[in-house]
């Protein structure tokens, strides 16, 4: 997310990008636009948080990695606001008038515990079918995230609050078909290929919604089904179930023609972030959230 924003900003007329905070020792120091992909435009990445408070800068956009939400994510916003810039974050605050999977609603040991499981499991891949169920890092990670969205779902749709709302997941392995190599490991045959993941969002016994996740590792270990994209790129479904009707929504990657750096949700969310900043800058002080309300007109009969 951040890679891909900071590449959209450097590429955009309307932006003129003045740091970057690194987390990686080896890129402190080195030229963002060589970070990119790009050519050197003589700015160089920091590790260093004083050095990014002490910039001047209209607005920082801030995409936090999911064990960094528990390791003073919170903080650093407050202190970016307080040094007089403005702040478009990717984490997960679907709603601040809810309470997420970052507040009190979640013990903080209970947080840490999955945060430690993660560091020594990692994603799944390439272990074991039997090491990855709905009891392992990943799908706890997922369903912290999953918490916030079916709550704020449900209070759009049915006014409830987030306690009303009981979040169930299903997690399932599938074993790869080919071997494959990424991040410094091998996924072999037969080991975890793709992660299956499913929330479902109740209002008493009443299922409102549900998300279906499928990750996979290279195209030849896709997983489709009769409800996933029919691409092994991958893609979205999406289906509406009415009292008279039911709509469904593809949208599929062309096989042939993707590259495999592209995300759908990453470039969608990058937009969102980079669009809403010069109206984010002249808005007064606090919390500003995008206007969800439905594009549709009711007809009278």
């Amino acid at each position: 997310m951040g890679g891909r924003a900071l590449r959209t900003a450097l590429e955009s007329p309307r932006f003129d990008v003045v740091g970057v905070k690194v987390f990686s020792p080896h890129k402190h120091g080195r030229d963002i636009g060589e970070l990119a992909g790009l050519g050197p435009v003589g700015v160089t990445a920091t590790t260093s948080k004083a050095e990014i408070l002490a910039l001047e800068a209209d607005c920082v956009v801030h995409t936090p990695t999911t064990p960094a939400l528990v390791q003073g994510a919170d903080a650093d916003v407050l202190d970016l606001l307080e040094s007089g810039k403005n702040v478009v974050s990717a984490a997960s605050y679907h709603s601040p008038a809810m309470p997420t999977w970052l507040s009190e609603t979640r013990a903080p040991l209970e947080v840490l515990r999955t945060v430690a499981q993660m560091r020594v499991t990692g994603l799944g891949f390439g272990m074991p079918l039997s090491a990855v169920d709905s009891n392992h890092a990943i799908a706890l990670m997922q369903h912290f995230y999953f918490d916030a969205v079916l709550a704020n779902v449900g209070h759009a749709l049915f006014g409830v609050g987030a306690d009303q709302v009981r979040v169930e997941r299903h997690v399932y392995p599938v074993p790869a078909r080919v071997r494959m190599e990424a991040g410094g490991s091998v996924i072999e045959p037969g080991s975890v290929g793709a992660i299956h993941m499913s929330y479902r969002g109740y209002i008493g016994d009443r299922l409102f919604m549900t998300n279906a996740e499928c990750w996979h590792v290279g195209m030849g270990n896709a997983h489709l089904g009769p409800d996933h994209p029919r691409s092994l790129a991958g893609g979205h479904v999406i289906t509406l179930d009415g009292s008279r009707a039911r709509i469904e929504m593809r949208n599929e990657l062309d096989d042939e023609t993707n590259s495999g750096d592209w995300s759908a949700v990453t470039d969608i969310s990058v937009k969102a972030m980079l669009d809403v900043i010069p109206e984010l800058c002249l808005a007064p002080p606090g919390v500003a959230t995008p206007d969800l309300s439905p594009r549709f007109r009711l007809e009278t009969a």
